[in-house]
């Protein structure tokens, strides 16, 4: 079974090493979607529910804790050094900023997902599966 849980983000990046418009500090309304694969009926056999979606809380509470309405950046990116002197929220990374790279970071933060699946647009998006 498959269960799944949906939410959005609103952060600021830029890709430094992009060769057209992205190279620019911009913004996005990120949807994420976390895919939690659960044996059938292991912890509620009697009501048929696999898994209480309230267990994506306090996942979906950390992600927006670090990510929500902040400025995202690559280590070492020289951006950040301004926003912060402006006590602006920001958040470290020790990857470029991509959809791709979002999502097998998100994923690989919590041992209980699967997958996860970043959009950037709501047309464009990564999924990252665990190994």
């Amino acid at each position: 079974m498959i269960i799944k849980k949906e939410f959005t983000i609103d952060l600021a990046h830029r890709l430094q090493y992009h060769k057209w418009k992205c190279v620019n500090v911009h913004w996005h309304t990120y949807r994420i979607i976390l895919y939690i694969e659960w044996p059938i009926k292991e912890n509620w056999p009697e009501t048929g529910m696999v898994l209480d979606f309230g267990n994506t809380k306090a996942i979906i509470k950390k992600i927006e804790e670090d990510f929500d309405h902040a400025y995202i950046y690559k280590k070492w990116e020289q951006v950040w050094e301004f926003l912060r002197s402006l006590r602006l929220k920001t958040f470290e990374l020790n990857f470029e900023p991509t959809a791709e790279n979002m999502a097998e970071y998100i994923c690989n933060q919590f041992d209980i997902l699967s997958w996860v699946e970043v959009f950037e647009t709501p047309t464009a998006s990564a999924l990252y599966l665990r190994k």
